[in-house]
């Protein structure tokens, strides 16, 4: 019997690589589910992310009654992401990908509860209906390893949640109470994995990336000389993960079917210090002085002249993850990498040297 892939998120980041390693390692049905835009159609939308995941000898297909590929349009602040009941009733051994967020870390309250939680719970009430009509094969859930919060020194385990957390923004938090919406779904008997990826940045091997995000505008930001101070320590580490590595790995632990219930954190075991960082720009930015670091129990915004202070305001919400001392629990994870026989990716100096080279020529951080 065929199997059906259905991708929220398909038009983000990780979500077009998920479509990409659907449609060349799998043989899945796959639906896309995506928001139609005033200027853009849906069809247009899933065109445009083909042709950037070099995978064009699809978009014939898409006009075909048979295509293996197609695009349905949903929402994510609707029941059933106001899927039509005859789409569902013909859906059946269906893998279920929520990837859709709201990542813009500068994002009101209100906001960011509207996609990462309503969203994930009208995906959650998808889920239990499919479920509960035996046409589920399991939920796959996105969610962040700054789940915890990034102002938290902690350990973070991947089978539970922190009572306390504490994040640095409405992202953190809204992704925290979205997980508890699908831990409890687990608890129930749900089908579900779920997976903690910290910051994704570009892949091993040529440190590609298809868009930009709040990452690399702090890099652009640092770089550029506009910010004077930053408040860190150049013995502080920055948790980034290749998005190849989280690709792969996720996609290995779905198909194998022996992880339900598991969450699995996708992170650097070693991950590159703030010094790493500062001498590598030192080659790309010889004539621009870095910001010089101010102890973060002594930085003031409020000392900063009014047009740094503008732009630091702009960075602010990702600034805990430079200062974070989150550590986390890896045990499904180093599980997993031994039945796949894969590694943990190295996040070293080659590793950056190599990111901010591509991040450099796509024009994220100009020279």
């Amino acid at each position: 019997m065929n199997e059906i892939a259905v991708l929220t998120g398909s038009t983000g980041t990780l979500g077009r690589k998920v479509l990409e390693k659907l449609l060349l390692e799998t043989d899945y049905q796959i639906y896309c589910l995506i928001r139609p835009k005033s200027d853009v159609s849906i069809k247009e939308r899933l065109i445009n992310i083909l042709k950037d995941i070099d995978c064009e000898s699809y978009i014939e297909e898409l006009s075909k009654p048979n295509s293996r590929i197609s695009v349905v349009e949903a929402s994510l602040d609707k029941n059933l992401l106001g899927l039509s009941e005859n789409f569902l009733f013909n859906l059946d051994n269906v893998h279920l990908y929520h990837l859709a967020a709201l990542t813009d870390m500068s994002a009101s309250k209100e906001v960011s509860y509207s996609v990462n939680f309503t969203g994930t719970e009208n995906v959650l009430k998808l889920a239990e209906y499919l479920h509960k009509n035996k046409k589920l094969s399991g939920l796959y859930y996105f969610s962040t390893a700054f789940i915890t919060g990034s102002l938290k020194n902690y350990k973070s385990f991947e089978d539970t949640l922190p009572l306390n957390p504490k994040p640095s923004n409405f992202y953190e938090e809204s992704k925290y109470k979205a997980e508890e919406l699908i831990r409890n779904a687990i608890s129930e008997g749900l089908s579900a994995i779920i997976f903690r990826p910290s910051i994704v940045v570009g892949d091993t091997k040529t440190g590609k990336i298809s868009s930009s995000n709040i990452f690399y505008l702090t890099l652009k930001m640092f770089t550029s000389g506009l910010i004077k101070n930053i408040p860190t320590r150049k013995t502080s580490s920055i948790n980034i993960v290749p998005i190849d590595f989280v690709i792969n790995l996720s996609h290995q632990i779905i198909v194998s079917r022996n992880f339900f219930g598991k969450t699995f954190h996708l992170v650097s075991e070693n991950p590159p210090t703030i010094q790493t960082f500062y001498d590598i720009s030192e080659k790309f930015f010889p004539n621009i002085k870095p910001p010089t670091i101010v102890d973060p129990e002594n930085f003031l915004d409020t000392n900063l002249p009014a047009r740094e202070k503008m732009i630091y305001k702009s960075i602010e919400p990702f600034i805990g993850r430079l200062n974070c001392n989150l550590t986390f629990d890896m045990q499904n994870t180093k599980l997993a990498l031994k039945e796949f026989n894969t590694e943990l990716p190295s996040t070293d100096y080659d590793f950056v040297y190599k990111m901010l080279t591509y991040a450099i020529e796509r024009e994220f951080i100009t020279v």
